[in-house]
């Protein structure tokens, strides 16, 4: 065992469940997904995924597969690890949302307020489900969270905020 964490394969529900915050809940992560996934079922409800599928199922596949190995390799849980997945999941929700919704204001709306949030959370965490679901410490000036426990180091570094 190394003092960053374990390093290795493994089932550990606590380290999944923490590594699966960091996927799907911080920073806004939980919008991105919500709306991909509604813009699925609407595809899926007006048959038009099929149309879709070509370029969307190798991207949800290699997303799959990097979320399973960071579930089963336990390490420390640092967000910049997974920036990937979530460029990709960003990518996934712009596609399938330019796919599922017809009408362009609501489209705009949708792609404008999550780049308004994602450019605030890129200095400051503004999203109240990752205050929820992340241990933080008051600085001071502002709450930090972390991602792995709360001694000092680079699961705090999620967004400029720390720097």
């Amino acid at each position: 065992q190394w003092s960053a964490g374990e390093g290795g394969f493994g089932i550990d529900k606590a380290y999944m469940i923490e590594k699966l915050k960091v996927f799907f809940v911080l920073c806004f992560n939980w919008l991105i997904t919500l709306i991909f996934v509604i813009c699925l079922i609407i595809l899926i409800k007006d048959r038009k995924l099929k149309e879709l599928m070509f370029f969307v199922l190798p991207v949800i596949l290699g997303n799959a597969f990097l979320l399973l190995f960071n579930l089963m390799f336990k390490t420390v849980n640092h967000p910049r690890y997974i920036d990937s997945f979530i460029s990709l999941n960003i990518a996934l929700m712009a596609v399938t949302l330019m796919a599922a919704v017809k009408k362009d204001g609501i489209r705009y709306a949708c792609y404008v307020m999550i780049l308004v949030l994602e450019l605030i959370s890129c200095v400051r965490c503004i999203d109240p489900l990752s205050i929820l679901a992340f241990e933080s410490i008051d600085t001071g000036k502002a709450r930090l969270l972390s991602t792995d426990g709360l001694l000092f180091g680079d699961s705090y570094i999620y967004n400029r905020q720390m720097l």
